[in-house]
């Protein structure tokens, strides 16, 4: 036994678990806009390739396109989505969220009020969220780890998986879907910062999360917010089947940040709640001219 002192030295490898967090920006290398990049010979660079219609002769480089053409259609996803966020964040709705309001369409309760307010068989203390976790963590952890490790960063990959697109096939759809998913963004980080609600495992250690806690409040959920946006988005476009399917993925999604121990039960339903809100400002009278357009463009990948 005296051997496996030697294991003691792993120990040091703990810390590399901070860079599990950094899973999720591996979605980051969708985010080129066109083209692509590969690497070149020293000896012949590829520029100095010869026309290779013979007919036409010159430098392969002398074919230019048109240098007015719109790059419209190179927008990845993710940075076209900025643009509607601008505009969201001019409409009432928002902006009575920052005045904090108290009826606006944004406002959330507080977590306190939320479970005071629950009735069963919704938990109504903090101890009985906390009991529902451990019980999760001991009957459902194990089987749900894989996912919890894949969604633990970018849940946009199963989402596009169950409705069977990707940014080749369906480009404005992920886009109509990235604006969704930056606009709650936005507003559960802003509910995040003025409700400052400690993570399960902080306020009881023995919970021990599968994932780190992440840099930032507890309630609401993002995973709840932004997947359930996101579905119900891509619910304007896609069909019903697939529709159903989204929203099954984002409860999935969801849930498994409990199993993972990272989130309380009122903190799913605090992001449901705020997913359903924000759905009906991005579809009311003052949905941004972005999303507008976006939807139509994404409608038009479905049409027939």
């Amino acid at each position: 036994m005296a051997g496996n002192a030697g294991n003691a030295g792993n120990a040091g490898n703990a810390g590399n678990a901070g860079n599990a967090g950094n899973a999720g920006n591996a979605g980051n290398s969708g985010n080129a806009g066109g083209g692509g990049f590969f690497l070149d010979r020293l000896d012949l660079p590829f520029v100095g390739s010869p026309n290779p219609n013979t007919l036409e002769g010159g430098r392969l480089s002398d074919l230019r396109g048109d240098p007015r053409a719109s790059f419209e259609r190179h927008w990845d996803g993710m940075w076209w989505a900025w643009g509607a966020m601008a505009e969201f964040t001019a409409c009432t709705a928002w902006q009575g969220l920052l005045k904090e309001q108290p009826e606006g369409p944004l406002t959330l309760p507080g977590w306190e009020e939320l479970l005071a307010g629950n009735a069963a068989p919704e938990p109504r203390t903090v101890d009985e969220e906390i009991e529902l976790l451990i019980r999760a963590a001991e009957d459902e952890r194990a089987d749900a780890l894989g996912e919890i490790l894949a969604q633990a960063g970018n849940f946009f990959p199963d989402m596009l998986g169950v409705l069977s697109i990707s940014t080749q096939s369906h480009p404005r759809t992920v886009r109509l879907m990235e604006i969704g998913n930056l606009v709650a963004t936005l507003a559960v980080m802003l509910h995040k910062r003025r409700s400052e609600r400690i993570r399960p495992s902080q306020y009881c250690p023995a919970l021990r999360p599968a994932v780190p806690n992440p840099g930032h409040s507890s309630y609401p959920s993002g995973h709840a917010t932004q997947s359930l946006l996101v579905a119900m988005i891509a619910g304007l476009v896609v069909g019903k089947p697939r529709a159903r399917a989204a929203t099954a993925m984002a409860i999935r999604i969801a849930r498994n940040r409990e199993i993972a121990g990272v989130h309380y039960r009122s903190d799913t339903q605090a992001g449901e709640m705020l997913a359903q809100a924000l759905f009906t400002v991005l579809t009311g009278p003052e949905t941004p001219a972005s999303f507008t357009k976006t939807l139509e463009q994404a409608q038009a990948e479905w049409a027939g």
